[in-house]
């Protein structure tokens, strides 16, 4: 689940122009509540037709974690809107669990229990990664193409991307790899057992009316 800004003046707006901004000012958590919120009426309304889909995945700031509890949050939307855990997919990026990371792993354990599948985004954009995959139960990690590739060896950065998604594989953890732009690069990692594929290659970003009338009708 994607976020726009539809700014009055300056047009659509990625979140990279501004999600850094609310993470420092703390109106991340808002928006996350709201966009978490967005997602659970979506799914009611798609249950209420009978449709079955793959979960929705969305967002967790490391901001969250701290400034809201988080665990009676989700409880609440569950309840409120009758969906299940398993209908949601919870995003943590791998630099959020850099610090207090035993508040994080007992967090993220409850919200496992509850039956929320947990993924790490960004994936090895950090040395700490195989910390963070020793010390935490994730069911999906998603791996940054984008920065994987960008060794100025291209042999090496596959050679570096086909190690981690055995790792990854021999945990018995799904993974996906995010920036898929190519046929090529989704042939390669195909071919080396991901599992799991985001990008421009397989579709951009729309919104609910595409969606539906795309996929669902």
């Amino acid at each position: 689940v994607l976020t726009r800004w539809f700014h009055p003046s300056e047009g659509t707006l990625d979140p990279d122009s501004f999600i850094k901004l609310f993470e420092d000012n703390g109106i991340i958590t808002q928006l996350d509540m709201y966009i978490w919120e967005e997602a659970a009426k979506l799914i009611k309304k798609w249950n209420k037709k009978g449709y079955t889909l793959p979960p929705l995945s969305i967002n967790v700031s490391t901001k969250d974690l701290y400034y809201i509890d988080i665990i009676s949050f989700f409880k609440d939307l569950l309840e409120k809107y009758d969906i299940k855990p398993s209908q949601l997919k919870l995003e943590i990026t791998e630099t959020a669990l850099l610090v207090d990371n035993k508040t994080k792993i007992s967090v993220l354990s409850k919200l496992r229990e509850m039956g929320f599948e947990i993924a790490i985004d960004d994936f090895g954009a950090r040395s700490s990664s195989l910390n963070i995959l020793k010390d935490i139960k994730f069911d999906f990690i998603k791996l940054d193409l984008l920065k994987l590739s960008s060794s100025q060896t291209k042999e090496n950065s596959e050679r570096m991307i086909v190690a981690i998604i055995n790792l990854v594989r021999n945990l018995n953890i799904k993974i996906m790899t995010e920036g898929v732009e190519t046929k090529n690069q989704y042939e390669f990692l195909k071919s080396n057992g991901c599992n799991y594929f985001q990008g421009f290659y397989l579709e951009k970003p729309m919104d609910v009316l595409q969606f539906e009338n795309k996929y669902i009708k």
